[in-house]
């Protein structure tokens, strides 16, 4: 939260601690108010909170979860047809990362497709990476903070005792 509130007027999207490391993820359209001019945003946040910062943009973390996924995904769970799979692991592809990373002069060789065939054939690999991805990450050293519980109702204040009634002839 430190972290967070010491980049404002940033909005930060989520802190996630990697080793001595907390990566910052802000919105695309923040990312130059959290990093500041010439970074001094990014740098006074680091010396307050006495840490490394690294502050991302939304779509470059998400890219970062694509392809630290990607490794884990075979090729077999991309739905290529089943000529280009054999093309691919022929051409020595054999995940998702290694098709993510292939220059598109070697993919557009390796399957006898046109250029602009090539990044639709990676966004589907993408999104279909992202779909099959991990469940987000949690820092094992701080535990993921419980919902609020609710505050107990208040209790009413007990009634005044009623004055006693004036006695006749008074």
């Amino acid at each position: 939260m430190f972290i967070a509130r010491s980049l404002g007027p940033a909005k930060v999207s989520e802190v996630i601690r990697e080793g001595e490391t907390y990566i910052v993820v802000v919105p695309d359209a923040e990312f130059s108010i959290a990093i500041g001019k010439k970074g001094q945003n990014v740098w006074l946040a680091s010396l307050l909170a006495a840490v490394k910062i690294e502050v991302l943009k939304e779509t470059d973390h998400r890219n970062r979860q694509i392809m630290a996924r990607a490794g884990n995904v075979a090729l077999e769970k991309l739905a290529l047809e089943a000529d280009a799979l054999a093309k691919l692991r022929e051409g020595g592809l054999k995940t998702a990362f290694d098709l993510l990373n292939a220059q598109p002069e070697e993919i557009m060789r390796l399957l006898g497709i046109a250029a602009d065939a090539v990044e639709p054939l990676k966004q589907a690999a993408r999104d279909t990476v992202w779909q099959q991805g991990s469940p987000r990450f949690i820092d094992p050293v701080r535990p993921p903070v419980p919902p609020p519980t609710p505050a107990p109702a208040p209790t009413p204040a007990p009634e005044p005792p009623a004055e006693p009634a004036p006695a006749e002839g008074e």
